[in-house]
Formats: C-alpha cells, structure tokens, sequence
C-alpha cells in the first residue's frame, strides 16, 4: 500500500486518548471522526515518534508492502508500530487493545483513497498520546550478599550490601528503571534480569541507591 504523508486539518480526527483496564487487559479510547485506519506507536525510552521528523516518515515508507496489516513490528529503535481498521476497533466496542507494554503510545487517525493509506501528521498541539501508568513499589535495606553468607566465605570480609525488592512489572524492558550512587556522574540501568530475582544487591559504599523511572508512566514508590 502507497503511504501519504499530509498536514493535519481536523477533517480526519483520532485524539484524546485514554486509558482503560478491563481486567488484565489495556485499551485504548479516543475521540474519533472520518478514520478508515488508526496507526499506533508505542515508544520505549529513547525512541522517537515524530511523524514530521522524515527519518520517521522514510522508516514507514520502507515498510509500506506491510499495510494495512502491520502488528507490533519495529519502526525504529525502541518503537513498534501497528495499523488497527476501524471495523476491528468498532468489534473492540470501539476501543484498540494494547499489547500491555509500559509504554507512551500514540495515535494518528488515518484515510484510505483506493491504494494509498493517507497520514495526517498531527501539529505538536494536537493531543494523540497516552501513557500506560503503573504502580511499582520497592524496598531497599542493608544485607550482606547471598555469597557472602556462604561458609566458603568464612574467611573473606564481610562486605555491605543494599538488598532491594520491586514488584513484579510485566513486559518491563531492559533501562526502564535506572539508579545512581552518592559521587558517581552515571545512570545503572535495572534489568529484567536482575527484577526476575527476588531481590538483588547493590554494594553501600557509595550510600543507598535513588531509582527512578526513564519510562512514562511507571510510578516508582518506595516502600
């Protein structure tokens, strides 16, 4: 399908969106108006979903032989992308469900003219982006490390650690949290790795860890 690329003019609308739990499931609402087809992005931190960007605009392009039924692939570092119709989102009880992924999505209401999808770019004050929000908490305190209590260790300094402890975060992405120490200029991403374990260490000796998150809409909160 050929991909065009026009200026927003309100005659095509997808804005306001919204997000609702329906159970374990996330879907998105919106204001809608003259939509044939609904392109959504969900972007990971780092990633760019500027559609007047042409780098943007020329990633769509080379994957224009994937519409309309393009789901979830890879646009460009740390964003994916997916084409909705409008029929499925009207079956959705007029709603696009998410894939769940802790991420900023957004939304850009689309035309189809015979073989040609047609994009309306939206202007940076138009309202097409959401954030899937979540509550994490976590807990931090003073341990020595699981090797340290081994009694092949008898002999070896006992070292300071923080013990730390998050909630389970489904499709957490590797970098989503970050924490720095007391005198060191640089970010330690937390990865899924490390949250897959019931709790991790941090050496102390640079004071206790300060987490935060890089990803919109996931509420940090210490416990």
């Amino acid at each position: 399908m050929e991909l065009e690329f026009r200026k927003y003019d309100g005659s095509t609308v997808a804005l306001n969106p919204r997000i609702e739990r329906r159970g374990e499931a996330l879907t998105m609402k919106l204001n809608e108006q003259n939509c044939d087809y609904f392109l959504l992005f969900s972007k990971m931190p780092g990633g760019s979903v500027d559609l007047q960007d042409k780098d943007i605009q020329n990633a769509l392009m080379d994957r224009k032989d994937l519409f309309p039924a393009v789901q979830d692939e890879t646009l460009t570092e740390n964003v994916r992308f997916s084409c909705i119709e409008w029929s499925d989102y009207r079956v959705n009880d007029y709603a696009i469900h998410l894939s769940g992924r802790i991420a900023e999505y957004t939304v850009i209401g689309c035309r189809q003219d015979r073989d040609r999808l047609i994009i309306f770019v939206p202007d940076e004050g138009v309202s097409c982006t959401v954030s899937v929000s979540l509550p994490v908490s976590y807990h931090i305190y003073q341990a020595a490390s699981e090797n340290s209590r081994s009694p092949f260790a008898r002999n070896v300094p006992q070292q300071a650690y923080f013990a730390v402890e998050f909630d389970k975060i489904p499709n957490y992405q590797d970098g989503g949290i970050i924490y720095r120490l007391d005198g060191i200029p640089w970010d330690y991403p937390v990865t899924g790795e490390m949250l897959a374990r019931d709790r991790f260490f941090i050496e102390a000796g640079h004071g206790m860890p300060r987490f935060s998150a890089t990803v919109s809409g996931l509420e940090l909160k210490q416990s």
